[in-house]
């Protein structure tokens, strides 16, 4: 009886490296267990055959096989095609922005309406705030321009330096007396003052602009029209006078 799974039609049996014959078990002699292997153990068309222990082999992950049009780990297509497996993600910026059906830009949830208040507030506070304080610094500083013709009446070029017709700046009545303000034709600005019924001398005095209106000076007496009214002081600074103005369209 063998001590292996020999098959029957051997006369040897084998147990590791050792063979003995048929029938010699726990006998001692040349069946022992311990006797070495002898090369005519086994003719060669019947040696066992030889069993080769093959490396087990290591599956790449990068090797996956990913088909045409499809993007690697997705299950949609990649677009045209154009685009290889292994094109890198986008970057994380883009991420934000996600593109809608049509390709265009989606801007993150939040975005339009933050931007839209914004313009809003922006638009009321320039209409309520900055609006009415330049219109309220305008209406103060620039003095109120009576709708008159362009140019200065022919007697009041006359009496100005310069040459050729001057432009008509403003021009007022009092009870008494006609004011008139002209600026020649390299720009200076003239006061022109008279009595409206001739008495007296026609005056022509330098005048300048004012943060309310205008002033000119004769002599020692100074003239400053504000607002709807014209001031006279004289040398000492005392008010001589405080006159009431009405404006004229087409001073004479």
């Amino acid at each position: 009886m063998c001590a292996a799974h020999n098959e029957p039609s051997k006369h040897t049996c084998m147990v590791c490296d050792t063979v003995r014959e048929v029938g010699t078990r726990g006998e001692s002699g040349e069946g022992d267990l311990l006797a070495p292997v002898e090369s005519t153990a086994f003719s060669p068309e019947e040696a066992p055959p030889i069993r080769v222990m093959e490396t087990p082999r290591r599956t790449d992950p990068s090797g996956v096989f990913a088909p045409t049009g499809v993007r690697p780990g997705g299950d949609g297509p990649a677009g045209d095609g154009s685009e290889a497996a292994g094109t890198e993600p986008e970057p994380a910026a883009e991420s934000h922005r996600r593109r809608s059906k049509g390709g265009l830009p989606r801007w993150p949830q939040g975005t339009v309406r933050a931007l839209t208040l914004a313009v809003v507030g922006a638009g009321v506070l320039l209409s309520v705030w900055v609006l009415p304080r330049v219109a309220g610094e305008d209406a103060a500083g620039t003095p109120r321009t009576p709708a008159v013709e362009e140019f200065c009446p022919d007697r009041v070029s006359e009496l100005m330096p310069g040459e050729g017709p001057g432009s008509l700046e403003a021009a007022y009545e009092t009870e008494r007396h006609r004011i008139v303000l002209c600026s020649n034709s390299v720009g200076e600005l003239f006061y022109f003052g008279e009595f409206l019924h001739g008495d007296g001398e026609a005056m022509v005095v330098p005048a300048e602009h004012t943060d309310e209106g205008y002033v000119a000076e004769s002599g020692q007496t100074r003239y400053e029209v504000v607002g709807d009214e014209v001031v006279i002081t004289g040398s000492d600074g005392q008010e001589m006078a405080r006159l009431a103005l009405e404006t004229v369209e087409n001073p004479r």
